[in-house]
Order: C-alpha cells, then sequence, then structure tokens
C-alpha cells in the first residue's frame, strides 16, 4: 500500500537535507576527517610542490656531470670545473642508463673536437638526455646554460687574439625591462590558492559524501528513511544538498 505524502517536494527535500546536516554535525569522526582534511591538505600539498622544487635547484647546483672523452677537450673540462661542476667518466652504457633514469645528462665530446679547433672549424660536444623527465629538466638546463657561457667566453678570446673588438660580434643590445606589477606577479599564487579550495573542497567533501550513503547502513537508519514518504528523487536530492 503506498504512503501518503504530505506537503510539497520541496519541503520534503529541505527535511532530508536538515537531517543529513544534523547526522554529519553529531558524527564528531566525520567532522574531523572533513575539517582535517580540508586544512591540512593544502599546506601539505605546498610543502610537497616547494619541497620539490627546492631539491631540483639544489641537484643542479651540485651537479655532477659525467663526460665521455673529456681528454678531447681539456679548455672545456677546466671552464666547467671552475664552475663548481664535477666531472666524472661516462660509463660506456651511459644511454641505456639515461633511458632507466640513472642518469640525467651525458656531456659527449666529439674525438674529432681538437683538430677541428686547430683548423678553426666549431668543435662539436653532444649532450645525451631525456627530457621528457621532469627531475632531470634542471640538470639539463644548467648544463646547456654553462656550454653556451663558454662558446661566448672561446668567441671573445678569438675575437680579441684577431684584433677585433668583440662588440663587433654582438651588433644589437638587448636590455630588458619587467613590466609586471606585484598583481600580476601573484597569479600563480592565486592559481595555486584556487586549487586549494578546489582539492581541499573534493577531499574534505569525501568524507561527508560517504557519510550521507555507507553511514546510512552503519547507523541501521537507511531502511527507516526508505520508510518515509519520500520519492528517491527528492531523497537524492535532499542528500546532495
Amino acid at each position: 500500500m503506498a504512503t501518503e505524502r504530505n506537503g510539497s517536494a520541496l519541503a520534503r527535500i529541505a527535511v532530508v537535507a536538515r537531517k543529513e546536516i544534523v547526522d554529519l554535525f553529531r558524527d564528531r569522526r566525520t567532522m574531523l576527517v572533513t575539517l582535517v582534511t580540508a586544512i591540512v591538505a593544502g599546506p601539505v600539498l605546498m610543502l610537497l610542490v616547494l619541497n620539490l622544487v627546492a631539491r631540483q635547484a639544489d641537484k643542479a647546483r651540485e651537479l655532477t656531470l659525467p663526460v665521455a672523452g673529456m681528454e678531447h677537450a681539456p679548455a672545456l673540462m677546466a671552464f666547467l670545473e671552475r664552475q663548481q661542476l664535477t666531472l666524472t667518466a661516462a660509463p660506456k652504457d651511459f644511454e641505456d642508463l639515461i633511458r632507466s633514469g640513472d642518469l640525467d645528462v651525458v656531456l659527449e665530446v666529439d674525438a674529432a673536437f681538437a683538430d677541428d679547433v686547430a683548423q678553426g672549424r666549431p668543435g662539436t660536444v653532444r649532450l645525451a638526455y631525456d627530457r621528457s623527465r621532469d627531475r632531470a629538466r634542471a640538470s639539463i638546463a644548467e648544463v646547456e646554460a654553462l656550454l653556451r657561457a663558454f662558446n661566448r667566453e672561446w668567441g671573445r678570446d678569438r675575437l680579441i687574439l684577431r684584433g677585433i673588438a668583440p662588440e663587433v660580434a654582438n651588433p644589437l643590445n638587448l636590455e630588458s625591462r619587467d613590466l609586471a606589477t606585484p598583481q600580476s606577479s601573484g597569479a600563480l599564487v592565486l592559481f595555486l590558492i584556487a586549487f586549494y579550495g578546489l582539492f581541499s573542497a573534493v577531499m574534505g567533501g569525501m568524507a561527508a559524501a560517504l557519510d550521507t550513503t555507507a553511514g546510512e547502513r552503519e547507523r541501521a537508519s537507511l531502511e527507516p528513511l526508505l520508510t518515509t514518504p519520500v520519492a528517491p528523487l527528492e531523497l537524492a536530492t535532499g542528500k546532495w544538498l
């Protein structure tokens, strides 16, 4: 026999929603999980991200660079050592080690490097790396920047030896002006705050969502709730609210 339903659908939905809110505040465990997850998750996530960035920066500063054929370019090796890089001999299977993630970047000096330089041709060096690995990008960028710096210094010395002013090879004087405002510079912080709000809402609301479903069976209140004159859609809507 169908049970008679009194009142409007909105009133019944409001009753279900009010009942769920009361149950939520009565269940201290759910409230604790909701608040702790929402409050702690954001700072913990930020701490992990900042810790990862700091570790990558430290790794770039304390870079150990494996080199294959370092005897072919002693001037380049001396320059890299002056930049606080620790040079080691690269293993023969360095390509496999890079693919497996055991090495970040390897510098390979061409065997004809000294002959090319003696004849006035550019010396060839090769960088082997896997840029798809995030943790290797800081080391790759550091080595590339140092090689560009050595290239500029070497070219400058060559011009001076030939009696040519180094400025002749640099006709463009580039001056940069950063017009970023504090508001635009804080865009990343605002993005992280928005991401934290979304993340905390999802993680914090998960305990409440579980309480409205599995919690009903745990408290043995699901069967009495289903016997009330509330349509399934009204019951689901009240729980969703």
